[in-house]
């Protein structure tokens, strides 16, 4: 039980790492590359999200709806900003309708 805990934690900390390495790539105009990283980070949070649904409702933690409803907020977050790193790049390599949906999923 505690393993799991671990694994999402870890997939929290990797989808941080992707939106740093996204925001990086982009500095150094390697937009296609940073579009790609951001998908990633996207994807984890997703995960992370998911796992831990799963895992509450397995276990029935009702007595942690306080810790996870923070920690959702923290993940939707990330999650906005994640997009919101792919519209810009998509902007850069003028690709407009696809910078539209990112940016509206981001404000979602």
């Amino acid at each position: 039980m505690n393993y799991f805990i671990l694994v999402v934690h870890k997939y929290d900390e990797i989808a941080n790492d992707y939106s740093n390495i996204c925001s990086f790539s982009s500095k150094l105009k390697f937009h296609s590359e940073a579009i790609v990283e951001g998908m990633h980070s996207v994807a984890l949070n997703q995960l992370t999200l998911l796992n831990e649904n799963l895992y509450n409702r397995k276990y029935n933690k009702l007595d942690k709806i306080n810790k996870l409803d923070s920690n959702k907020k923290a993940l939707f977050s990330r999650m906005m900003l994640s997009y919101f790193n792919i519209g810009v790049q998509q902007e850069h390599l003028k690709r407009h309708t696809d910078c539209e949906i990112s940016y509206n999923r981001s404000r979602a």
